[in-house]
């Protein structure tokens, strides 16, 4: 923080999250998330940028006893958006729509999507029985649960979600899912059992 101009002006500090600049060699600062002391302090659990780049997906926890929560940073408008999304510290994985509209959250309670990130409007589905799992949105209306040896379709309608693809089915451990955009082939490491 820089020394306030009168003792009556507080300091304020701030954490700071940029964008590595390979032509520079230096970061580009995105945003910078204010806070008022040490007790407050922000710890940044996830952040994701949009793929049109004009928003910045934040999850952070102020302070030691705070909650978890999801803001948006809107470039364009220069500013901070909370968008009401409470997650716990668990925070799986956030994830965009391919518009840069829509946005999804995964923690242990389940998925929070987002129809629209400038409005406050969100819907939370269960996710039981699923385990850990991280969203990816393939198409503006088709979301995709990637767990540790499974991948499910979030069906919204039916609030729930539907078997993609398991590998237990098929007598092997996967790690590291990777799907391709179109969610139509995945691939991923296997290991033997007990390993």
């Amino acid at each position: 923080p820089e020394p306030s101009a009168s003792p009556d002006v507080p300091l304020r500090s701030g954490v700071q999250i940029a964008r590595y600049n390979r032509a520079t060699g230096l970061p580009d600062v995105l945003l910078t998330v204010p806070f008022n002391g040490p007790k407050e302090q922000p710890k940044i659990l996830l952040v994701r940028e949009s793929p049109d780049r004009r928003f910045l997906a934040v999850v952070a926890q102020f302070g030691e006893a705070g909650t978890a929560g999801l803001w948006v940073h809107d470039s364009e408008a220069s500013r901070l958006l909370w968008t009401r999304v409470v997650a716990d510290a668990s925070v799986r994985g956030v994830d965009w729509s391919p518009s840069s509209v829509a946005l999804a959250l995964c923690d242990e309670q389940g998925v929070v999507i987002l129809d629209n990130v400038l409005n406050i409007e969100s819907t939370r589905y269960e996710a039981e029985g699923l385990g850990p799992v991280t969203p990816l949105f393939v198409e503006e209306d088709t979301l995709y649960l990637l767990g540790e040896t499974s991948v499910h379709r979030l069906d919204r309608k039916a609030g729930q979600a539907e078997m993609v693809f398991d590998s237990r089915s098929k007598g092997v451990d996967a790690l590291n899912f990777v799907v391709n955009p179109t969610a139509s082939k995945a691939a991923f490491f296997t290991s033997p059992h007990g390993y």
